[in-house]
């Protein structure tokens, strides 16, 4: 449906927004209005949701200029929203370009939070959670400036359950990758082994380095810990630079497999 002007502070009013938050949806659909690409057209804005705020049986939809039309009104059911028949729109373009490594960081991992929900099981056709999530990280990283821009490979690696002390490659984002990795091999293996996250700054400088592609130079691996603090997985990023990875990519990063490692049943 495609929600215009008038039609979106129609609903606002009739839906009983208090008048703070008629505000909030106010501003917004000003911003959607004063796009480029509204102006070029002057057709009607194309909204979607990026977040969804609730109070007692309400649901307050907080809007954002975007590519995709949405609900028919700014508000629904809460329990409607809760029981999945209001779906959450999760588009990877729609990242933040050239934000700080927090404001990046926070979108990704409220994209990941609501792409996991109710999808638990994460083995069917390798797709799903760590595919999605594979996909967000690569493009997250696209669309910001050096070193993160320099990013050539993201995905997962698994822990063999027909192996023991074997990783097994998940879904992942960029060129070939080794199949398999033993843990006492590479940052991947080590990282596993040791359950800790490893930020590699130089990977010409890190003992027993697997190196998949010749032109990665630098590398970031974070555990995913499954039920009764046992290494299920790992998050492994590549980057054609040296030193493309610091603290608090490691911060973030445990973040997300900390919503991967509970929202997935390993």
């Amino acid at each position: 449906m495609i929600l215009n002007w008038n039609t979106a502070l129609l609903e606002a009013a009739k839906s009983g927004i208090p008048r703070d938050q008629h505000c909030q949806q106010h501003d917004a659909l000003q911003r959607i209005q004063q796009h480029a690409s509204y102006r070029a057209s002057r057709n009607p804005a194309l909204v979607y949701l990026i977040l969804i705020k609730h109070s007692a049986n309400r649901a307050l939809l907080q809007l954002s200029r975007g590519r995709r039309s949405v609900l028919p009104s700014l508000t629904c059911p809460r329990n409607e929203l809760l029981s999945g028949h209001q779906q959450f729109h999760v588009d990877s373009s729609l990242l933040p370009e050239r934000r700080t490594k927090e404001q990046i960081y926070s979108r990704l991992l409220e994209h990941v939070t609501v792409l996991i929900r109710d999808q638990r099981n994460w083995t069917i056709e390798f797709t799903r959670n760590l595919a999605n999530t594979a996909s967000l990280l690569w493009y997250a990283y696209a669309s910001q400036p050096r070193p993160l821009s320099s990013v050539n490979w993201t995905g997962f690696y698994v822990m063999d359950s027909s192996t023991p002390h074997q990783l097994i490659l998940g879904p992942f984002m960029g060129k070939v990758a080794c199949q398999t990795i033993h843990l006492n091999q590479g940052v991947c293996g080590k990282s596993a082994r040791d359950k800790q996250s490893i930020v590699v700054d130089d990977i010409d400088s890190f003992p027993g380095h697997i190196r998949c592609d010749a032109d990665t130079r630098s590398e970031i691996v974070i555990p995913i810990f499954g039920k009764n603090n046992e290494v299920v997985a790992v998050i492994d990023i590549d980057s054609r630079e040296k030193v493309s990875f610091d603290d608090m990519d490691k911060f973030w990063l445990e973040k997300l497999a900390k919503i991967l490692g509970e929202g997935c049943d390993w």
